[in-house]
């Protein structure tokens, strides 16, 4: 089956709904996220937000407003600063496998790109702050 590439808000928010559809019923991610994010309308704020993020990283387009960075680490925190890479690589094979089970094409490709290297990024920066906490906590 041919599928269309990704192309319009409705398509990112398909993609982003999807995803994190999955993320909530993870056995290894679900933890995390619905610790964060407890409610239906929580998740829809998150959906929307994400959906803007998506569409600043494919499209250029304006309108996402945040920092994805500190949100993070303020997630790895409440966590307990256990946030690991197998969660990262996780997070990654479940975005690959809803882009792929939707989509195909140029933006699509670049969409799975983009998730790598972010997911490259947060972690190499949660390991960061894990590492400081640690020689604090354990000197």
């Amino acid at each position: 089956m041919m599928l269309n590439d990704i192309s319009t808000k409705v398509d990112v928010r398909k993609l982003v709904q999807t995803f994190y559809e999955k993320v909530a019923s993870d056995d290894d991610l679900s933890k995390i996220f619905n610790t964060i994010i407890k409610t239906p309308e929580l998740w829809e704020h998150h959906y929307e937000k994400l959906t803007d993020f998506w569409m600043m990283n494919l499209f250029q387009e304006n309108g996402y407003e945040g920092q994805p960075m500190d949100i993070h680490l303020w997630v790895d925190l409440q966590m307990d600063y256990t946030i690991s890479l197998q969660h990262f690589e996780r997070w990654l094979e479940l975005w690959k496998s809803t882009v792929n089970e939707l989509f195909q094409g140029l933006i699509a490709t670049k969409s799975i790109n983009q998730a790598d290297r972010l997911a490259d990024v947060f972690h190499s920066r949660l390991a960061e702050i894990q590492k400081k906490y640690r020689q604090i906590v354990y000197k």
